[in-house]
């Protein structure tokens, strides 16, 4: 059974609860997003020579993504009801910088099939690129803001 980890950081307040499996998964989901990304990345030195390598790793990037937001939402669900102002700040925050995500990772796939990806492999890493540094700093901005209260 999982124990139960309260919020710091909220002076005198009596939030609620968040469990330690909720943690850890949160943090696994970072991790993994973290370690898909670094495969990317070093796919940039060595670009794929099959197709099944390349979309082996956009399916683990599309996967970290899918588990960090599920993660995301269920601590953000519990936060909501912490009542903040700081925090319903860095909620929306957090909230903004997840669209803008979502949205460059949309196109970012539309525009990148994987046979033009690996036809035209520098341009498409330059464009993975970009969203890779969004992630990153979405997961900084989550780490910075959550991290303290769980």
């Amino acid at each position: 059974m999982a124990t139960n980890v309260a919020f710091s950081g909220l002076g005198d307040r009596s939030p609620p609860l968040v469990s330690s499996a909720l943690v850890a998964e949160y943090k696994r989901a970072h991790h993994e997003m973290i370690a898909a990304l670094r495969t990317m990345d070093e796919m940039a030195i060595e670009p794929p020579t099959t197709l099944l390598k390349l979309s082996h790793t956009r399916l683990r990037i599309t996967r970290a993504a899918n588990d960090s937001r599920a993660a995301l939402y269920k601590v953000l669900a519990i936060l909501s009801r912490v009542p903040s102002p700081t925090i319903a700040r860095k909620m929306e925050v957090l909230e903004q910088l997840h669209a803008e995500l979502r949205e460059a990772a949309r196109l970012h796939m539309t525009a990148w099939p994987h046979a033009a990806a690996q036809a035209e492999w520098k341009t498409y890493y330059r464009s993975h690129a970009e969203v890779a540094r969004l992630w990153r700093h979405v997961i900084e901005r989550e780490r910075q803001f959550l991290y303290p209260m769980l």
